[in-house]
């Protein structure tokens, strides 16, 4: 993206803390815990003030945000506002009806979880005997009501040796797109899920060429990383906009500046994955703090990272994920410890 920090264009809502699995690898570390979450009235009042600010997409999330029984008016109302209206759910209570109703409302796209080929590795990793065929279930309902399927794979120890097998399921099952992550030491997600530097370098270029192999589904991963494997598309970058080594192209990790997080109390944060909280909606205004928001992101903004990534010629395209650098060296401006330049 090219560099603008105070213009927004994505919201994560969450507009739930329930939820009715419990997944290993789950970034809220607390569920069920939120007495007061946001109500239709203050979702609403985000989703316009959302739209007036530049969004273009915006994801109803949570927990699980099928168990809103107003996930239908959220989507509604962010559709009748503009925006492109998206659910991440994990697929458990999606029928023929729910699926109906909310492409009327509007829904463009489902993004749904997908951890394993086999019944026997997704349904460990969500703790849920049934998840493996609900969520296949969810994603032929999905598509043929004529809603997009973004299939979402978070990589594990125990699931990285079945990586492409998930990418040729999501492809045969009629997903658009595969986005995937290796899973990070937040919420609920301990260290030992967590894959190696060697590993996850690996799987990044294992991924890259999965993605160039590809007929109908994009492939791509969300690690900040991933621009190391995949020479391709900064040749592509490169041509659309010259040099990526100063700060006119943002890539990589892009906390603090085009996206906001909200969470069920009203917090607003910069990023799922960080514990930065730069407001609360039920304080300030939107507006307010998407504004002043630079004050308290500059270090992120402005590349202010320490270690070798301070030095780094990629630091604009990449950044490395800050998420990875708190969990594993206790400090959020700290080099990315799985970076293998």
């Amino acid at each position: 993206m090219m560099k603008d920090s105070n213009i927004l264009n994505y919201v994560l809502l969450e507009v739930t803390d329930k939820c009715n699995l419990a997944c290993r690898h789950c970034r809220v570390e607390n569920l069920n815990c939120v007495s007061n979450p946001l109500t239709k009235e203050e979702i609403f009042k985000i989703i316009k003030t959302s739209s007036k600010l530049g969004a273009k997409v915006i994801t109803f999330s949570g927990g699980e945000p099928l168990l809103r029984s107003d996930i239908t008016a959220l989507v509604d109302c962010a559709s009748k506002n503009g925006l492109k209206p998206r659910i991440q759910s994990n697929g458990y209570l999606i029928n023929k009806k729910i699926i109906q109703d909310l492409k009327n409302a509007g829904l463009k796209t489902l993004g749904i979880g997908l951890d394993g080929s086999k019944s026997e590795i997704h349904n460990w990793l969500r703790r849920n005997n049934k998840a493996f065929n609900k969520t296949l279930n969810a994603i032929k309902l999905t598509r043929e009501a004529g809603i997009d399927v973004h299939v979402e794979s978070t990589i594990t120890k125990f699931n990285q040796a079945d990586v492409e097998n998930i990418i040729d399921l999501a492809e045969k099952v009629g997903a658009s797109t595969f986005l995937t992550r290796c899973v990070i030491a937040v919420g609920k997600a301990n260290t030992n899920l967590m894959v190696s530097k060697k590993e996850n370098k690996d799987l990044l270029n294992r991924i890259m060429k999965k993605k160039y192999k590809m007929k109908r589904m994009t492939v791509t991963s969300q690690d900040p990383l991933f621009h190391l494997a995949d020479k391709k598309l900064i040749c592509l970058l490169c041509k659309k906009y010259g040099k990526l080594n100063s700060d006119r192209f943002i890539g990589g990790c892009i906390a603090g500046f085009n996206s906001l997080n909200i969470k069920p109390n009203g917090d607003v944060k910069i990023c799922t994955f960080l514990p930065v909280v730069i407001g609360n909606i039920r304080k300030r205004k939107l507006e307010d703090i998407w504004k002043d928001k630079n004050k308290i992101v500059a270090k992120f903004t402005k590349r202010k990272i320490k270690g070798k990534c301070k030095m780094c010629t990629d630091r604009y395209i990449c950044g490395g994920c800050r998420a990875r650098a708190l969990a594993l060296n206790n400090d959020i401006l700290s080099e990315d410890p799985y970076c293998w330049l």
